[in-house]
């Protein structure tokens, strides 16, 4: 078929054109995904001496070994769990700097699915100095849930409050202000709880930190305002309009009605960023237990993503309307670290060698180095039945 046919017909050519698109977004789907060689070469480019045995094997036989010596690890980990027994074969970091234990931190953790993530993501941030709240979506399967419980139950040793899931039975959905309650819910259970921590980590599942906790702590001794790390930004028209009209939950989704909202509480400045926060002990009580806090907590409830405007906006509020520091420097010491990093499928700056979801890649091995040269403390999104290669890797890299 010559081009000039070929380019009048508008179906064909409006398919090819979507399909090209696949190809730019979704690599992997084009058969694009690099070989391990190439992954090496590329980190080599870019200065980056880290490694691990999953990229060092060139044999298909070999590197099949060791994927599957760790599935199998896993699987055993697994089996123990649903037979109530604590597994042998827990693979934390056992040597821990007086900085780590001179700064205990809490973490909250929402989850839904996937232990095997679950499992390595807990392995890679636990330390038996630190205090763990698990918030489970209440949807999730029984034999999930069942599976983190007796997972913390086996660290936690005598100690009933240092790793637990949480009171909360909330049904967490995408966009909706279940995610803020789960977290804040979290918050609330570590808050009371008799073990001493410096500074709230909120984190997901399906997240993965991109440094150790040595060099999380290190990062917060930099910190140089009273809250922490709160990643946060002025609002654009888009954005302001989630708190214009009322939203509610029509089958799990997010619905905007008709209603218009009344004006933020207390003349408060409305912010956004990312949910994830690394934030002090004394502002952590600030968020749950002042007016303020209260107050823009109950106005968020029917707000699209409130779990982006919370922390943000009080951040900013606490240090501003206390005097400490004016709105610029404020805005810049918040901004000073990302406790979350994402590859946006729009991102002109980096392919997704994984797949796109809402809008987010969801990464496979050949994003590592993509990834390795980002500045933050966790790399949003991994599913091991997508790749469960890259999360082994980064396991064995943070440990480096």
């Amino acid at each position: 078929m010559s081009f000039v046919r070929w380019k009048k017909n508008k179906q064909v050519l409006f398919i090819v054109s979507v399909i090209a698109l696949c190809c730019l977004v979704i690599t992997s789907i084009c058969g694009l995904q690099p070989t391990r060689e190439q992954i090496r070469e590329k980190l080599k480019t870019l200065g980056i001496e880290n490694s691990c045995k999953v990229l060092e094997c060139d044999i298909t036989a070999t590197c099949d070994t060791v994927l599957d010596q760790e599935v199998n690890r896993i699987q055993t980990i697994e089996d123990d769990l649903a037979n109530e027994r604590c597994p042998e074969n827990l693979n934390f970091i056992g040597e821990i700097s007086s900085s780590e234990k001179n700064m205990p931190l809490a973490f909250s953790i929402m989850a839904h699915r996937d232990f095997p993530q679950f499992l390595k993501l807990f392995e890679a941030i636990y330390r038996p100095q630190n205090v763990y709240c698990v918030q489970i979506d209440s949807k999730s399967k029984l034999e999930f849930r069942k599976k983190v419980d007796k997972l913390l139950s086996c660290v936690r040793a005598n100690e009933e409050e240092r790793a637990f899931l949480s009171k909360s039975n909330i049904s967490l959905v995408w966009q909706h202000s279940s995610l803020l309650e789960g977290d804040l819910s979290c918050l609330t259970q570590l808050l009371v709880n008799r073990l001493p921590w410096n500074y709230y980590i909120n984190i997901v599942g399906s997240e993965f930190p991109l440094v150790g906790n040595a060099q999380l702590v290190s990062k917060l001794e930099s910190v140089r305002n009273p809250i922490g790390f709160v990643h946060i930004k002025y609002p654009h028209k888009e954005v302001a309009d989630r708190w214009k009209y009322s939203h509610i939950l029509v089958e799990d989704y997010v619905v905007r009605t008709k209603i218009e909202k009344t004006l933020p509480p207390n003349g408060i400045k409305m912010m956004y960023g990312l949910k994830n926060v690394a934030i002090s002990r004394e502002f952590s009580e600030f968020c749950i237990n002042s007016e303020e806090g209260q107050d823009l907590r109950e106005w968020l409830l029917d707000v699209q993503t409130s779990i982006e405007h919370f922390y943000p906006t009080l951040a900013l509020y606490y240090l501003t309307h206390k005097g400490i520091f004016p709105e610029k420097d404020a805005y810049e010491l918040l901004n000073e670290w990302k406790m979350r990093q994402t590859i946006w499928f729009n991102n002109p700056n980096f392919n997704c060698y994984g797949k796109i979801k809402r809008e987010i890649c969801v990464l496979s091995l050949g994003d590592l180095p993509s990834i390795l040269q980002m500045d933050g403390y966790m790399m949003n999104k991994f599913d091991s039945d997508l790749d469960f290669s890259i999360v082994h890797c980064l396991s064995e890299m943070i440990r480096q």
